[in-house]
């Protein structure tokens, strides 16, 4: 469609990886390929691709274009500028996936581009997203006592002095048995370097999903003692993934 429309092979090469990696998954040139046959419905026939068509060029005229060609970018961007593209390309696919927020409608005389931003305005009010946590003090001296209820152990107050010490931003590496507190030590750091530097939030990765359910609840009470109104606009559960549903980031 994109080659049809007059789009040169490099604007077509970083775009399609986007649109094809609305799931969170980036695919190879080399994944590409017509669907598989006996799947039923009009999917792979003609009436599919004229279906798909017209609803390019429906949106292409809705957002003040005159066809697809006059879509085309000018430029190809930066590897990082691509990745930040593609990450809001799967949030607002999770989002709009939620049917919390977005009940499906059935009636096609409904449809339109001022109702979906009508509906999309209206589900993010619901949602409650905000930017990051914005500027944090310097957290007190008792902070840990206020955020986790008992005092440091050793480790944890050692990584906490740790953090105040480092004169530029940079990775703090906190190794331990299970069970010795690293987590906490970590988020306790994580505040103090945010405050310090400026950072305007957290990424929290866990190597599996089986830990996701008890450590998003207890990132949620931390991120909540921080700042009563950080906890309720977590994004993590905004969306319609299977993890969401049930409360992991």
């Amino acid at each position: 469609m994109l080659r049809a429309a007059g789009w040169l092979a490099e604007r077509i090469a970083w775009v399609w990886p986007l649109v094809a990696g609305h799931h969170g998954f980036l695919h190879s040139a080399n994944e590409l390929g017509p669907p598989p046959e006996g799947l039923g419905g009009p999917q792979g026939d003609e009436r599919w691709e004229r279906a798909r068509l017209a609803q390019v060029r429906y949106v292409t005229e809705q957002l003040g274009l005159p066809s697809l060609a006059d879509a085309a970018p000018a430029t190809v961007p930066s590897r990082a500028l691509q990745l930040v593209v593609s990450g809001l390309v799967v949030m607002a696919d999770w989002i709009a996936s939620g049917e919390a927020a977005f009940v499906g409608i059935d009636d096609v005389t409904k449809v339109s581009m001022a109702g979906a931003r009508e509906r999309a305005a209206a589900a993010w009010s619901r949602i409650g997203l905000r930017g990051g946590w914005g500027a944090l003090p310097t957290p007190p001296p008792d902070a840990f006592e206020r955020r986790f209820q008992h005092p440091p152990r050793p480790m944890q107050r050692l990584a906490m002095e740790t953090a105040r010490d480092m004169a530029a931003p940079g990775l703090l590496v906190i190794e331990g048995p299970t069970g010795e507190g690293k987590t906490w030590a970590g988020l306790m750091a994580t505040e103090i370097l945010a405050a310090k530097f400026g950072a305007d939030g957290v990424f929290l990765g866990m190597p599996q999903w089986s830990a996701n359910d008890p450590t998003f609840a207890r990132v949620r009470e931390w991120v909540g003692r921080i700042d009563t109104e950080l906890a309720p606009t977590s994004p993590s559960c905004t969306a319609s993934a299977p993890s969401c549903r049930s409360g992991a980031p």
